[in-house]
């Protein structure tokens, strides 16, 4: 038996031209189904900072960059260290107590409230301490939801729940870098490991 065609080519040759052939097809088939059914699933698959409120240094919006991971729970500053605050880290709604306004009625009613002592509970996202004399606080009570941000003489740690009591203000400014939609300056805040704080001398912006 011959190995050659009737055109005087080797038959192994052809074979193994084929095999080639097809194997290449079916890769590069393979590859594009797998490439274009992932790109679908990325551009219907909203971030979860696509979805939350964020509250950024005035002027930079959802355009701050992000911080390496080592340098967390500070997700986002601006290029002079300011950081920005959502609620993408909170996975779980904090259950609130008689009396409690949610953030999210807050911001809903925010006009009928400007001015109003208001009580909430929520849970710690981030810690400023000793900043221009007082600990700051970014607080957040569900997943995605909107940011409150409180001074207040207490001592209270991230991942802890607070109940809050104090004044609400409106786009409240701090120091030409900050405007903050929801904000409480010296609040009361009371939990299972809050403390008062002790009296210390301001050191600056401190990163956790």
């Amino acid at each position: 038996m011959t190995s050659q065609t009737t055109f005087g080519v080797n038959r192994n040759i052809i074979w193994s031209t084929g095999l080639v052939f097809v194997s290449s097809f079916a890769f590069t088939l393979g590859y594009d189904m797998g490439w274009r059914e992932r790109g679908s699933h990325d551009s219907q698959s909203p971030t979860a900072e696509q979805n939350s409120t964020i509250v950024a240094p005035l002027g930079l919006g959802e355009h701050t960059p992000e911080l390496p991971p080592q340098q967390l729970p500070v997700p986002q500053v601006d290029r002079h260290g300011h950081p920005s605050f959502d609620c993408t880290r909170v996975i779980k709604s904090v259950p609130h107590v008689e009396g409690d306004q949610a953030i999210s009625h807050l911001t809903q009613q925010r006009k009928e409230l400007n001015g109003q002592s208001i009580k909430t509970s929520a849970v710690v996202v981030g810690v400023y301490p000793n900043i221009m004399g007082t600990n700051w606080y970014h607080l957040c009570d569900e997943p995605n939801g909107d940011v409150l941000v409180v001074s207040a003489n207490f001592i209270a740690q991230p991942g802890e729940i607070v109940h809050v009591k104090g004044e609400l203000k409106l786009d409240h400014e701090v120091g030409g870098v900050y405007r903050f939609p929801l904000f409480i300056g010296d609040a009361q805040l009371s939990g299972e490991n809050v403390q008062p704080a002790k009296p210390q001398r301001p050191q600056g912006v401190v990163e956790l």
